[in-house]
């Protein structure tokens, strides 16, 4: 007897002949009883269609998600990052925002950026294929957790607002990884103390009396008390 998918029960008494390891289908909508197959039916006693989450289940808006599973039951949705089932306007996985809640798509018609994390205006992903273009023509977001920050124009780590006493970049054109005495600045022996720069550098000079390194050739030493 024919028997299309080789789970040794003929198609005859195969409910579905063409899926291997289930034969049996008690509510007719195409996912077997067996729970331990392939594609179980979660709600074996009754008919469903959900393709995602529950197989098997009730999915009332016909969004492919169960009802239980579905954040949005009653209104068909595609997003699946930060809830099942809602409104995707760009269709980048990310929910557009509804109500209370305030977790979803920052950007709903860009899907090349979902979040906003320091609330900047200014989208979270900073990768190559994020930024200037059509759809995004800001530059991307360096810090996407300080909303005082988003550009580091010599990619040293420090921000190029310089008046942000925590992060910016007091030397933002020259990469350096001083802190000491002031933050972003060359520091050729890598204590963390600034090198000294002569008057000619206006306005990116200072002196030891400003608190430069004495040594700016020792990373053991950098100031005289």
């Amino acid at each position: 007897m024919l028997d299309e998918d080789r789970d040794h029960i003929p198609n005859v008494f195969d409910d579905l002949p063409h899926v291997s390891g289930q034969w049996q289908d008690s509510d007719g909508d195409g996912y077997g009883d067996l729970a331990t197959g392939p594609f179980p039916d979660a709600c074996p006693s009754s008919s469903g269609t959900a393709s995602l989450g529950q197989l098997g289940c009730v999915d009332s808006d016909n969004d492919g998600w169960d009802d239980n599973t579905d954040d949005c039951p009653t209104s068909r949705g595609f997003s699946w990052f930060d809830r099942q089932g809602c409104e995707d306007n760009d269709q980048d996985g990310w929910s557009t925002n509804s109500g209370s809640w305030t977790k979803g798509d920052s950007f709903i018609l860009n899907w090349k950026q979902s979040l906003d994390s320091d609330g900047d205006g200014r989208g979270d992903n900073s990768g190559p294929d994020c930024c200037n273009t059509a759809l995004d023509n800001q530059e991307p977001d360096l810090f996407p957790y300080n909303p005082r920050q988003y550009k580091d124009t010599d990619g040293d780590g420090w921000g190029d607002d310089k008046t942000d006493a925590l992060t910016g970049d007091e030397c933002p054109y020259d990469y350096g990884t001083s802190y000491r005495d002031r933050r972003g600045c060359e520091d050729r022996d890598g204590d963390g103390a600034s090198d000294p720069r002569p008057p000619e550098d206006f306005p990116y000079n200072w002196s030891v009396a400003e608190g430069a390194d004495l040594w700016p050739d020792d990373p053991t030493q950098w100031i005289d008390t």
